[in-house]
Parts: structure tokens; sequence; C-alpha cells
């Protein structure tokens, strides 16, 4: 496995090219009337990723690729995009549209403060949430890494075991108000609250 990562981490352009053939050809597989169609290339993508973590395509392909995306979407709907503006119909989903962007970046907002997570990660965390690669593509462009695509950040050491504290503080503060509100009900022992420190 390792000669295999090793030679797609020298050679990225017969990696892009084998996840795009592979991908496609998993993508056509149906089980049970269920196929990935063309979603299997993403994760076929993510597991050549994983063998040979360097062979991905220089940037500029990816932002290409990106842009030739967003083109083709704007072409194949920009007539029904602005007849839908006027219609009734269409203000009222376009609200919803507003509103749903809005609900989502105020629980990203929330999120990133609540459980202290970095503003990388709440930018990912919202654009993932919201299925929008061009937000995804902003938030990497604003931090000038990719930190928001991995949610992670790998260089922030507050101590083993600590990948995370936000999550874990908010993992106990959770876990005790379930044991307070179990304890008012009467249903826990003095013995079984691990988590009341």
């Amino acid at each position: 496995m390792e000669a295999i990562g090793a030679f797609f981490n020298t050679q990225p352009f017969i990696a892009l090219f084998l996840v795009i053939g592979l991908g496609y050809a998993v993508g056509k597989i149906n089980v049970g009337g269920f196929s990935l169609g063309i979603g299997a290339v993403l994760f076929v993508g993510i597991a050549v990723g994983a063998i040979a973590p360097k062979s991905a395509p220089p940037g500029l392909l990816g932002l290409v690729g990106l842009v030739l995306f967003l083109y083709g979407i704007g072409i194949q709907y920009g007539r029904e995009f602005f007849r839908g503006l006027a219609s009734p119909f269409g203000i009222k989903a376009n609200i919803l549209a507003v509103f749903a962007v809005l609900a989502g970046w105020g629980a990203a907002l929330l999120m990133t403060r609540f459980m202290d997570i970095s503003n990388l990660f709440g930018a990912g965390m919202f654009a993932g949430s919201m299925t929008s690669t061009a937000s995804l593509q902003a938030a990497i462009e604003a931090a000038g890494n990719k930190k928001p695509a991995v949610g992670y950040d790998p260089e922030d050491h507050r101590g083993p075991g600590d990948g995370c504290p936000g999550l874990q503080r908010c993992s106990a503060r959770m876990m005790r108000m379930y044991a307070s509100t179990n304890r008012l009900r009467g249903d826990l022992n003095d013995d079984s609250r691990p988590y009341n420190r």
C-alpha cells in the first residue's frame, strides 16, 4: 500500500484521472436500487487521499474545477433563476433561502462561541452545513490555509488528548445537566455520577 501511495504522491495527475475514472465506474454500481452516481468520485478521492495525501493536484486545477462547476450551474439554471425571482412562489422561496442561510450562519456562530472552537473551523462548519462549495473556497482563501476544510487545527496543541477542548467541555456540561436532571427526579445514586466533578 505504501508503494502505491508513494507512486500517487509523485504522479498527482495519474491519481486525478484514476479517481475520476474509478469514481465514475463505482458510481454506476447499483445495489438494491441505490447508487452513488457521480458522488462516488468524492468517496474514491477520499480513499486515494488517505493512501497518498500528497497526490492532490495543484491548487489552480482545483480552482479551475470549482469555476467550471459554478459556470455550469449558472448556465444550466440561469433562465429559471431569474424567471423564478419575479413569480410569487420565487419570492417566497428566496425569502426562505435567505432565512436558511442566516439560520445556518447563526448556528455556526453560536456553536463556535459555545464550544470554544476556532473561527476557521466555524467557517468550515458553516460551509459544510450549507453544503456550499463556494463559501468553503472563500473561507479557505480568507484563511490563507486549508484549516476550514479539515475543521481541525493540527498546530493547535492544547495538551494530550485535547483535539477539541470545546467539544469536551460541551460534552461534560451536557452530562452534568443530564445528571442533575436525573438527580432531581431521583433516578441517580450517589455513586453513579461520574460527570459531576
